[in-house]
């Protein structure tokens, strides 16, 4: 997952979550890099129904779908 973080996504891409409406839980550990929680902003200021926590002392979050 690192990996498309450091690599970005397509901003049409990120645009897309505009028109979602499911709900989303986006969780990042406290420890996690810098990047991963700049990446909570990018998708929580575009999905009208995301909510991003950090979750202190955690180094990794597993993602669940």
């Amino acid at each position: 997952m690192l990996t498309q973080v450091y690599d970005g996504v397509p901003a049409a891409d990120l645009e897309g979550l505009r028109r979602t409406q499911t709900p989303i839980l986006i969780l990042a550990g406290g420890r996690e890099p810098k990047a991963v929680h700049r990446a909570l902003t990018e998708v929580t200021t575009r999905a009208p129904q995301a909510v991003a926590r950090v979750v202190p002392r955690m180094h990794q979050c597993r993602s669940w779908s």
